[in-house]
């Protein structure tokens, strides 16, 4: 394959692949909408729920979302005490967020859902390419991770 062709196959899989993306994000959105809490919102609760308590900049990390954006979804979780923020006893710089009760019951109900039309979404790829496809994924995670 000569430099044209690779440059042209490059720009067409960043188009699918963020066709792609949208397509989920959009579909796992239109799930939530009777919960009342955006995908952002449930990325942070099901985090808590599935690591147990964490720090602003770990969850921040851990969901893939911006500095600005992670304060005003850790707010407004706890404006519906779906989540606690305690300070950190060791660095008091840090809040701890911690899943309240009601954040558990909420993420036991729509996670399944979630999960659900995640496999139904993605059907369509047989598992072998879903391995491949993630194994490929994956090195431009870890490319630009070495790269920091």
């Amino acid at each position: 394959m000569n430099k044209n062709e690779n440059e042209k196959l490059s720009l067409r899989l960043f188009i699918d692949l963020t066709r792609s993306n949208m397509t989920v994000q959009r579909e796992l959105s239109n799930s939530l909408k009777d919960s009342g809490i955006t995908l952002t919102q449930f990325a942070v609760i099901e985090a808590l729920y599935h690591k147990g308590n964490l720090c602003v900049g770990e969850i921040k990390d851990l969901i893939l979302t911006t500095s600005g954006n992670i304060t005003v979804v850790i707010s407004n979780l706890e404006k519906d005490k779906y989540i606690e923020r305690v300070k950190d006893e060791i660095d008091k710089r840090k809040f701890i967020i911690s899943l309240t009760d009601k954040g558990a019951k909420l993420v036991e109900k729509i996670y399944p859902i979630q999960k659900v039309k995640i496999i139904e979404l993605l059907s369509c790829i047989d598992e072998e390419n879903k391995k491949i496809i993630s194994e490929n994924l994956n090195k431009i995670w870890y490319k630009k991770q070495s790269n920091e």
